[in-house]
C-alpha cells in the first residue's frame, strides 16, 4: 500500500467499512465525508483490497473534480461522460462524448483502469453491450497481415471517419502502406506501417507534428461507435421492418423520415441521427453496469443523485414526447435510458456503499451499517511560507505524518530547500512512497483540490493553489498575486439540472 493509503490506518470508521467489504455485509452508508475525503477513501479501498470500483455523482462537475483527485493520488481513474444522444435527421453532431464512453468502456475491458466515475445522468444511460464491443475489436499485432483494400470499409463500419490527416479520436487516414488510426480508448493515435500486406511496425504518433513516437507490438482497434451493423443492407432490412409495424396516429411522418434515412443509405451516405435506431439494432441494450463485472458501487451524495436522475429522466421523457409528434422516434425507438427505480434495483444487487456528508433521511436502499468519518477538509495553501510553517509545525511537534502537495518538481523542491532553511523538518518525495515518516514534512508534487486531516491516525495533508500545477502550470510557490489559471478541460453538461 502506498504511503496515502496508510493515513486510513487507525481510523475506525474507514476499518469498518473495510471490514463489511471483506465479509459482503452491505449495503453500507458512511457520513462526515467531504469531497476530498471521499476520494481518499475510494483510493484507499481500492488499493488495499486490489478491487476496482465504479462511483456515482450527482454531475458531471463533480465527476471530474472527483476524477482529478483520485488521479493526484496515484489512482488510474477514468471519467465516463454521459452522452449527447442525435435523433433528429438534420442535427449536426459531434461524436466525442459517445467516442470517450467507448474509450472508458474498452479500458474496463482491458482492465487498464481501476476507478470509473460518473454522473448519475451517465449511468443511467445505454450503450453498446460488452459481447458487442468485444466481437468488433480488432487485434492488430506486428507481423499480422491487413487486407488494404478491407481496412478501410472496415474502420468505417466500425464507425472511424476518413481524413487526410488524423487530428482526433474517431478517425483514420491512408496513404500508400501507411494507416494512421485514432481509436477511442487510446491517449495517442497509431501509425501502422505495411510491407506488403504484412504489418512491418505499429508506433504511437503525435497529432501536432505527426511524428512517431513510442514503438508498440500490437494495437486493439475498438469501435469509434456504439451503434453497430453488419451492413447498409442489414440497417435498411431492420429500419423497412420497423417501419412495416407503425400504424395509427404520427405514422406517415414517422414513415416519411425513416423513407429519407433508407434513401441516404442506399445512397452511400451515413446518416448523423443513428442514435434513435439504438432500440431496433439490439447493440444498445446495456448500462456501463454490465461491463463492470466484480466492481464495488460507490454512491457519493445519494440525495443530490436522485434528484439529477430524476430531473434528466424528466427531461429525456419530454424530448421523447416531442420527437414522437415530430415522427423522430415512434413505439419501439424509444428505449434509450434505464430508470431510476431501475438504477436503485442495481445497487441493491450491487451492494452498493453511499458515502455522503451531511445526514439527509435514509439512504435509496436499507443499509446494513452506518458510521460517520469525523475529519476536517482543508483550503488550499496560498503559497505563504510562514503560513505552512504554522499549520505544520504544531502537527509534527506531536509526530504526525504531514505532507504538502507542492505543484511542480521544481516548486517541490524549492519548498523543501526553504523548509529545511527555517529548521523545519522536510524532505522531498518524487514519488509517493510506501509509508510516510512520522515528525516530518513530506513534499511531493502534484497538486488536489483540497487538503485533509485525520487526527484519530495523525495524518495532516496540505496541497498549494489549485491543481492546474498538477497540470503543468510552471507557477512559483512565492508568486502570491499570479492568477490561477481556469480549468478549462472540464466537461460542461446539464450541471444545473432542476426538478
Amino acid at each position: 500500500m502506498s504511503g496515502i493509503t496508510q493515513f486510513t490506518k487507525g481510523l475506525f470508521e474507514y476499518d469498518e467499512l473495510s471490514r463489511a467489504v471483506d465479509r459482503n455485509h452491505l449495503p453500507m452508508g458512511v457520513l462526515g465525508l467531504s469531497h476530498i475525503h471521499k476520494a481518499h477513501f475510494i483510493h484507499s479501498l481500492c488499493e488495499e483490497k486490489k478491487r476496482r470500483a465504479l462511483i456515482i455523482t450527482p454531475d458531471e462537475n463533480s465527476a471530474t473534480k472527483l476524477r482529478d483527485d483520485l488521479l493526484s493520488m496515484g489512482t488510474a481513474a477514468a471519467l465516463y461522460p454521459a452522452g449527447d444522444f442525435s435523433f433528429r435527421p438534420t442535427q449536426a453532431h459531434s461524436r466525442d462524448y459517445e467516442q470517450r464512453r467507448l474509450g472508458v468502456l474498452s479500458s474496463m475491458a482491458q482492465q487498464t483502469v481501476d476507478v470509473v466515475v460518473m454522473s448519475v445522468e451517465a449511468a443511467l444511460q445505454l450503450t453498446i453491450e460488452p459481447h458487442i464491443l468485444r466481437r468488433n475489436t480488432m487485434v492488430i499485432e506486428v507481423g499480422s497481415e491487413i487486407p488494404l483494400d478491407m481496412i478501410a470499409d472496415d474502420l468505417v463500419a466500425a464507425g472511424y471517419t476518413r481524413c487526410e490527416l488524423v487530428e482526433g479520436r474517431g478517425q483514420f487516414a491512408i496513404r500508400g502502406g501507411l494507416i494512421d488510426i485514432f481509436p477511442p480508448s487510446l491517449e495517442y493515435p497509431v501509425r501502422i506501417e505495411l510491407w506488403g500486406e504484412e504489418v512491418d511496425s505499429i508506433a504511437y504518433f503525435e497529432t501536432d507534428t505527426q511524428r512517431r513516437t513510442e514503438q508498440i507490438g500490437q494495437v486493439l482497434i475498438t469501435p469509434a461507435t456504439g451503434i453497430l451493423y453488419e451492413s447498409p443492407e442489414s440497417l435498411i432490412g431492420i429500419i423497412e421492418t420497423h417501419k412495416a409495424t407503425l400504424k395509427g396516429k404520427g405514422s406517415v411522418k414517422a414513415k416519411a423520415l425513416l423513407d429519407e434515412d433508407i434513401e441516404k443509405i442506399r445512397n452511400g451516405i451515413r446518416i448523423e441521427s443513428l442514435d434513435r435506431y439504438m432500440p431496433l439494432l439490439g447493440n444498445g441494450g446495456s448500462t456501463i453496469f454490465e461491463h463492470a463485472e466484480g466492481y464495488m458501487l460507490i454512491v457519493c451524495e445519494t440525495s443530490a443523485v436522485k434528484t439529477h436522475a430524476q430531473a434528466s429522466e424528466k427531461i429525456l421523457l419530454e424530448d421523447i414526447k416531442a420527437m414522437f409528434e415530430e415522427g423522430v422516434l415512434s413505439k419501439g425507438m424509444d428505449r434509450f435510458a434505464i430508470t431510476f427505480d431501475e438504477l436503485t434495483s442495481i445497487y441493491e444487487k450491487k451492494h452498493a456503499i453511499y458515502f455522503d456528508n451531511l445526514p439527509r433521511g435514509s439512504f435509496d436502499t436499507p443499509v446494513k451499517n452506518l458510521v460517520t468519518v469525523s475529519a476536517r477538509q482543508l483550503p488550499p495553501w496560498t503559497g505563504q511560507l510562514t503560513d505552512l510553517i504554522e499549520d505544520v509545525r504544531p502537527a509534527i511537534s506531536k509526530d504526525y505524518r504531514a505532507v504538502v502537495f507542492a505543484g511542480t518538481e521544481k516548486a517541490a523542491k524549492s519548498l523543501t530547500q526553504e523548509l529545511q532553511d527555517e529548521q523545519v523538518t522536510a524532505m522531498y518525495f518524487p514519488v509517493v512512497p510506501k509509508e510516510f515518516p512520522a515528525g516530518c514534512v513530506s513534499v511531493i508534487n502534484g497538486s488536489l483540490s483540497f487538503g485533509f486531516e485525520y487526527n484519530a491516525s495523525k495524518a495532516l495533508v496540505i496541497t498549494y493553489g489549485s491543481r492546474q500545477a498538477n497540470l503543468g502550470s510552471l507557477r512559483k510557490i512565492k508568486k502570491k498575486n499570479k492568477k490561477r489559471l481556469k480549468k478549462n478541460q472540464l466537461l460542461q453538461r446539464k450541471n444545473s439540472l432542476k426538478s
